[in-house]
């Protein structure tokens, strides 16, 4: 087997499983977004909480908004703010931000998720932009071994 080849299909191979990684760690996130109904909240506390992990330098920043909204005749509280499974942990000035935009007594929207109150958040957005740099990558890699493998197996191949 040539070098090209080999070449190609390990190209190929990564470039794959970064897109389908990639890919596949997004889904959540933009399934909830592209599934959600609009309902209206009242938010109950808001507040931005910090710690510092053992052994770590950098500290962690997590937005805690609680909301209370009825679906379909039934009262629901909530504190998950983000679509996903991602968590409430963001940067600082993004937990600032929210906070204040969301600040106790408000009234806001939420979103359900196909029926399931247990799923509602309150930003309504996907992924990150940086989220998409690892498929983005991937696809990528996985080109230059698709090119790599059609110029080993194409017209004028050099066999080794």
């Amino acid at each position: 087997m040539n070098q090209r080849l080999k070449g190609g299909v390990a190209f190929l191979v990564l470039g794959l499983l970064f897109f389908g990684g990639g890919a596949y760690s997004m889904y959540p996130q933009l399934y909830d977004v592209n599934n959600a109904e609009p309902v209206n909240a009242e938010v109950v506390s808001s507040a931005v909480d910090s710690d510092r992990p053992p052994g770590e330098n950098d500290r962690r920043h997590y937005v805690r908004i609680t909301y209370a909204f009825e679906y379909e005749g039934d009262v629901y509280t909530s504190t998950r703010v983000f679509p996903g499974d991602r968590g409430n942990e963001t940067s600082q000035s993004t937990a600032e931000s929210l906070q204040e935009e969301y600040s106790a007594g408000e009234s806001v929207t939420a979103y359900v998720v196909d029926g399931d109150p247990e799923r509602a958040f309150l930003v309504n957005s996907g992924p990150p932009y940086a989220h998409y740099l690892i498929p983005g990558f991937g696809a990528v890699v996985a080109l230059v071994g698709a090119l790599g493998l059609l110029q080993s197996v194409g017209p004028g191949a050099d066999s080794e």
